[in-house]
């Protein structure tokens, strides 16, 4: 309940406490303490969109390293000469069987 002016003058938690505010007096100090915070992590979660920092770098610029490409097209690469040069050991000794 407020009065006029907004002031709470008797808040009641009926599930978990009991009074929390009666006729303008704190009654119930650690229930306020946790409403106190839970309304600042509110007001925080608000402002969480607009807080949000967004990179200067562009998505193509920062995931594009084609140097690293590059490299790994050549070990691909190589990797292919080994596995042809192991298939063509073992194709002739599979013909003898």
């Amino acid at each position: 309940m407020r009065d006029l002016s907004g002031n709470i003058r008797n808040l009641r938690d009926e599930a978990d406490g009991g009074w929390i505010i009666r006729n303008y007096q704190i009654v119930n100090q650690a229930k306020m303490d946790e409403m106190a915070k839970k309304e600042a992590d509110r007001a925080l979660a608000a402002q969480a969109p607009s807080l949000a920092v967004v990179s200067s770098v562009a998505p193509d610029e920062r995931n594009a390293k084609p140097w690293k490409i590059e490299e790994l097209e050549k070990r691909i690469d190589s990797q292919d000469a080994k596995l042809d040069a192991i298939l063509a050991a073992l194709s002739p000794k599979r013909k003898k069987k």
